[in-house]
C-alpha cells in the first residue's frame, strides 16, 4: 500500500494525516493501522522516527468516540519517559482538533493539581511515564480498571504482533 488512502481510515482521519503532514505510510503505518481498524491488538517495534506514534494514534482515535463526561478512558498509552509521553500526546491532541477527543499527559516532574482537575473531566486518551502509573487517581471513571487491565497484561485474544517493523 503507497497510500493512506489504502488503509481503511475515515475521511477526518485523511484530514489529520493531511494536517500532520504524513506523504506515505512508513512500513510499520502499511501494516498496524488495517490491523488495529479490523479490532486486533498490534505489538510491534521499530526504529525512531518511523512512524509508530501515527501507526496507533490514527486508527484508535479513529475507532474510539469522543466520550461525554464521566465516561471511562478508551486508551492508555504508557512510555519510559515524560517527554515521550508529551511528545505522543501532542501528536494526538494534534489530532484531536479534528475529531474532538479529550486527551491527557501524565507525568512526574510537574504540578499534579492540573492533572487531577484535567483527569476527572471526560477523556479518551491518558498518556503515562511507568513510574507515574500509580498516581492518585481521585475517582476518575473507569481508570482503576484500565489500569488493571494493563498490569495484568490483559490486552485481549485478538492479538496481531508485528515484531521489529
Amino acid at each position: 500500500m503507497s497510500s493512506f488512502n489504502e488503509l481503511g481510515l475515515s475521511t477526518t482521519m485523511l484530514s489529520a494525516v493531511e494536517l500532520l503532514g504524513y506523504q506515505e505510510p512508513t512500513a510499520v503505518q502499511q501494516q498496524a493501522i488495517p490491523a488495529i481498524l479490523a479490532g486486533k491488538d498490534v505489538v510491534a517495534g521499530a526504529k525512531t522516527g518511523t512512524g509508530k506514534t501515527a501507526a496507533f494514534s490514527l486508527p484508535c482515535l479513529d475507532l474510539f468516540q469522543p466520550g461525554e463526561k464521566g465516561c471511562a478512558p478508551q486508551m492508555l498509552v504508557v512510555t519510559p519517559t515524560r517527554e515521550l509521553a508529551q511528545q505522543i500526546a501532542e501528536v494526538c491532541a494534534s489530532i484531536s482538533k479534528l475529531t474532538n477527543h479529550r486527551i491527557l499527559s501524565i507525568v512526574g516532574g510537574v504540578s499534579q493539581n492540573p492533572q487531577v482537575k484535567k483527569l476527572k473531566q471526560y477523556l479518551e486518551s491518558i498518556f503515562e511515564t511507568l513510574d507515574y502509573i500509580h498516581f492518585p487517581r481521585y475517582d476518575a471513571p473507569g481508570y482503576g480498571d484500565l489500569i488493571s487491565r494493563f498490569l495484568r497484561g490483559d490486552f485481549g485474544s485478538n492479538q496481531a504482533v508485528h515484531p521489529q517493523l
